[in-house]
């Protein structure tokens, strides 16, 4: 039965049970006015106070009956994740999978590590593919806003530097070369949602990687792709190159 539906009839049953008890109380005050319960014709006003202090009494009851039927819905409880399947049938989740930085050094390689999530239900390679493609955006927007955030360029003053605006125009259109995938990993994980229910989500994560020298050399010439200028805010931008390289592995920004 239906919360809504109890209190319905809880209600119900309440107001017959005044009405029925009213109606009794009554009919005794008028026998005590015809002289049967002298009590009551001797005190005729003792009757309407008696009467107001039953009502009150009898709706205090009903107030309290309602609220002893209105329950406190129960605060959802949230469990641990588990993963329920991992690709290939492994045992447990490789290492660089749980990586904390988004990019790090793997040999002569800058290698980037980028996950994201998916319904229980899709499937696996659509997952993969998915994470990949948004893995390279990923990567060229993680490298322009850590050389923009370097500290030594002030973005501001330049914007309108040709240098500037060919390094910003190679990284938004994507013409990074030589980025590949060097390892895939997905698998299915159990996990509660915000109202405590249990739900299935695929989470995929790849690594991409590319050789640092490659990498050097094609920020560096989209930078000198922009001729004039002001040479110190060409200076700047090569600065902030060289600690980026430095600095990469060192923090874990979100992405």
């Amino acid at each position: 039965m239906s919360q809504a539906r109890r209190r319905e009839m809880v209600l119900l049953v309440s107001l017959k049970f005044l009405s029925k008890a009213s109606e009794e109380f009554v009919i005794h005050g008028k026998r005590g006015r015809l002289g049967v319960s002298p009590e009551f014709g001797a005190y005729p006003k003792l009757l309407e106070v008696s009467m107001n202090a039953f009502r009150h009494a009898a709706l205090g009851a009903i107030v309290a009956c309602l609220s002893s039927c209105v329950t406190t819905p129960p605060k959802p409880e949230y469990e641990a994740s588990r993963v329920v399947e991992r690709i290939g049938d492994k045992e447990d989740t490789p290492e660089w999978a749980h990586a904390d930085a988004a990019m790090m050094y793997e040999g002569a390689d800058v290698a980037f590590i980028h996950q994201m999530s998916m319904a229980g239900n899709s499937r696996s390679e659509a997952c993969l593919k998915a994470a990949e493609l948004d893995g390279r955006a990923a990567m060229i927007r993680y490298i322009k806003e850590n050389i923009s955030a370097s500290g030594q360029v002030n973005e501001t003053n330049a914007l309108s530097d040709p240098g500037y605006e060919a390094l910003t125009a190679f990284l938004a259109q994507g013409k990074l070369s030589g980025v590949h995938v060097k390892e895939r990993y997905w698998e299915k994980r159990e996990e509660s949602s915000e109202s405590g229910e249990r739900v299935l989500r695929m989470r995929c994560v790849v690594r991409l990687a590319v050789d640092r020298n490659t990498l050097e050399q094609q920020l560096r010439e989209a930078l000198n792709g922009g001729k004039g200028g002001n040479p110190k805010i060409r200076e700047q931008l090569l600065e902030s190159q060289k600690n980026f390289f430095e600095n990469i592995g060192k923090e874990a920004p979100a992405h």
